[in-house]
């Protein structure tokens, strides 16, 4: 899992936020999360999230929180790079 802080262009709070990614297969079925890892951004910016793809994953899950194992939203993306705002 990599994350990479943007200034502006975004909507964010300043401040940490921590991911952790998962894969889903057809079926729903969903692995156990990735490391987490964290990005500081400033006022308005952005973090792309990139992972590695998971072979057989027709899905992922971004899972972003502001303390430390303590993910409390999640996005789904078909793709395993997104931009977060």
């Amino acid at each position: 899992l990599s994350l990479t802080p943007n200034v502006g262009g975004g909507t964010f709070a300043a401040g940490t936020y921590y991911y952790k990614v998962t894969a889903l297969d057809a079926a729903g079925n969903e692995t156990t999360n990735s490391t987490e890892s964290s990005a500081t951004v400033a006022l308005n910016g952005t973090i792309n999230v990139d992972w590695a793809a998971v072979t057989g994953a027709s899905s992922y899950r971004i899972y972003r929180g502001t303390s430390s194992n303590n993910q409390t939203v999640y996005f789904t993306s078909t793709s395993d790079v997104r931009s977060e705002e």
